[in-house]
């Protein structure tokens, strides 16, 4: 076992940037997340190369890459925009979306995910508001400069269906490669309904919001409720699709595979808080 470890010296410049924030990041990486240096560090120099050798043969990988980002990103804000989903108090449209999600949509490492993010972010196209410690940050979605003449690019509920964010035309053709299977969208819901009760996420990807009434609602009808919220969680990360109740659809798989104490245990009807 000795025999297969190495062992090699490294030396940060701190009078260079870049050997000085990679210094910085070492200092201060979360160590829940990173046991060791030798973790770390191995991770960003296989990703890098990884990278590096992938552009070299396609050197449109990068930009690629940050358009289906974007495209996922923004089809799902408008789906949500159609829906009322989720807002804030001006109107404006947010969604939620983890970076390990994301990776597992986009089939992507998750750092590669937020490489894509930041500069999707240094470039005006998203806006992430961070919430509170283990909550994901909501990410608004802004249309590009070149597709809306009106200074507010946020997508926001009060705007009507005369304004270009509903114009099939009005955006790039990466968009409308998405968006445009309007009938598979209304089929699935892919939309989750808004709803006036705080929405605390759960499970693995943490993709499954609950208000803390239909939580705890489950918690009392389900005996294995943690892993029903799991199974929902896996399931949406791994194939996209997104549900307008989860609690009612929680409870709706629990019927399923417990048809006999349907009616003692499981009074919540599928829809009924749609």
């Amino acid at each position: 076992m000795q025999n297969n470890i190495r062992n090699t010296n490294l030396r940060f410049n701190l009078d260079k940037e870049q050997q000085r924030r990679a210094w910085e990041y070492l200092q201060t990486m979360d160590r829940q997340d990173f046991k060791s240096y030798s973790q770390v560090i191995s991770l960003a120099l296989v990703d890098y190369f990884d990278r590096y050798y992938r552009t070299q043969a396609d050197p449109y990988l990068e930009t690629r890459e940050r358009e289906e980002l974007y495209i996922i990103l923004l089809d799902r804000a408008r789906l949500s925009q159609k829906n009322e989903g989720w807002s804030d108090t001006d109107g404006h449209v947010f969604i939620y979306f983890t970076i390990e999600a994301l990776a597992e949509v986009l089939h992507k490492s998750q750092m590669t995910v937020k490489t894509a993010l930041a500069v999707l972010e240094k470039q005006e196209l998203i806006f992430r508001k961070r919430q509170g410690p283990g909550q994901p940050n909501r990410i608004y979605v802004k249309l590009p400069k070149e597709t809306i003449h009106y200074t507010d690019r946020f997508l926001s509920l009060r705007q009507t269906e005369n304004c270009p964010i509903d114009r099939q035309d009005s955006f790039p053709d990466t968009d409308r490669k998405l968006s445009g299977n309007k009938k598979e969208i209304k089929k699935n819901n892919l939309a989750i309904r808004g709803s006036k009760e705080p929405l605390s996420p759960y499970g693995k990807f943490q993709n499954v919001f609950l208000p803390e009434k239909e939580l705890e609602n489950i918690r009392q009808t389900i005996p294995d409720w943690k892993d029903y919220i799991e199974r929902l969680s896996g399931y949406m990360a791994s194939t996209g699709k997104q549900y307008q109740n989860h609690a009612a659809t929680i409870i709706s798989w629990a019927r399923q595979d417990h048809p006999a104490s349907r009616q003692r245990n499981y009074e919540s009807e599928e829809y009924e808080t749609l």
